[in-house]
């Protein structure tokens, strides 16, 4: 099978029963939710959104899936900026504690990080309601330009 064929069929599956504003929200979430800082809720919450705003849940789980190194690489600095928001002295908080942590007990963890949870969403929360609109209206000019260059696959 050529590789263009493939393309056109994951195209399809993706753009399926779906309007470009549809589209452009379902990207939108996907990249916020996708990033969010607590490990093992994003598919759940991302799941509730398509399922009651009747979004695209396919293109969302994707996004999401390849978000995920980016989601790790960003628990950091959300702690830092949760930290700086609740003026609370530095916890000292790396990488290695925190690997070391998971490797002892996954339970344990997360009681023992539950305020480092709590000020890791608070700064994501903090940066992720201004992007909502830009990446809406960002996503929603990509996808009516993918649109007009393929107006055949409209669903």
């Amino acid at each position: 099978m050529k590789w263009s064929r493939v393309k056109d069929r994951l195209i399809r599956l993706i753009r399926q029963g779906t309007s470009p504003r549809q589209l452009a929200w379902s990207l939108t979430l996907s990249l916020l939710i996708g990033v969010f800082p607590v490990i093992g809720t994003c598919n759940i919450i991302i799941t509730l959104f398509a399922l009651r705003y009747k979004l695209n849940l396919a293109l969302m789980l994707l996004v999401s899936y390849l978000l995920y190194p980016l989601q790790i690489a960003l628990f950091v600095p959300f702690v830092r900026l949760g930290e700086r928001l609740f003026q609370v002295s530095y916890s000292g908080l790396t990488w290695e504690i925190l690997r070391l942590s998971f490797q002892q007990s996954i339970w344990e963890t997360i009681k023992g990080f539950s305020w480092t949870l709590l000020y890791a969403s608070t700064g994501w929360l903090v940066v992720s309601i201004p992007l909502l609109g830009v990446l809406f209206a960002l996503t929603l000019r990509f996808v009516k330009l993918f649109f007009s260059k393929r107006p055949s696959d409209l669903p």
